[in-house]
Parts: C-alpha cells; structure tokens; sequence
C-alpha cells in the first residue's frame, strides 16, 4: 500500500511545483486551470493516506521516503499558499484601480463642457474668429 501512497504523493507533489511556478511568474489563469487535476490529486492522495493507514507500518526505507516526501509535500504546500495569498491580492488591487477607472468622469475630450439650463455664451469678438475663405475663387 506504500508505493501507492508514494506515487500519490508525487503526482500531489508535482501538480502543487507546477502550480507555484505558475504562481511566481503571475499566470494565474494557467493556475487557476490546474485546479481540477490538484483537486483529483489530492482526493487520490487522501484515499492513499486513509488505505496506508490500514496496512501494517511499512519496513523502514518506504518509511524514510514517506517521511522525505511528507516534508516536500509541507513545503511545497506552504509556498503555495504564499504564492496564492499573493496572486489574490494581486487581482483586489486589479480590480480597485479598473473600479476606480470605471466610477472617474470621463474625460472632457475635444467636447466644450456641459452648459447649466438657461446659459447663453458671450458672442465671440470677431478678431477671434477664424476668417472666411472659399474652395473655390470664382464665387
């Protein structure tokens, strides 16, 4: 039953490196798609664990290699939840600044700003105005 077990946790192991290689370069939504087989891993793993259990201890090098991939499987999983943590707050200021962005006024733009009810605009003096020309002398 320990090979079983071993094997699980090394599929557990490698889902959860590649995840937070994923993670460190930012590429959360290629994490994110990992998702499915690291839930599939860990319930294997889990049912491996709860089969372990079962059996008789195991002789001593199965043990130490439990042992040796129990301790990688804590430290791979710390560091993902670190990355994760990471990867969260990432997308919470994402999305404030695209909030934030999407609540501003707009821009005036080449539009005149908007008029109160009853305004009248002083008339422009004629030396600011454009002068008149015609496309065609023969007018």
């Amino acid at each position: 039953m320990t090979p079983i077990l071993i094997e699980a946790g090394l599929k557990l192991a490698g889902l959860l490196a590649e995840e937070n290689r994923l993670l460190t370069a930012m590429d959360l939504a290629a994490a994110a798609a990992l998702n499915p087989r690291k839930q599939q891993a860990v319930a294997g793993f889990v049912a491996a664990r709860g089969q372990a259990k079962k059996a008789p201890p195991p002789p001593a090098p199965e043990r130490a290699a439990l042992v040796k991939l129990s301790e990688r499987l804590v430290e791979l999983s710390r560091h993902n939840q670190a990355l994760l943590e990471r990867g969260l707050a990432a997308q919470s200021q994402m999305i404030e600044t695209l909030a934030g962005i999407a609540t501003r006024p707009a821009a005036a733009g080449y539009a005149p700003p908007p008029r109160a009810a009853g305004f009248t605009p002083p008339p422009t003096p004629i030396a600011a105005r454009p002068p008149a020309f015609a496309l065609n002398a023969q007018a």
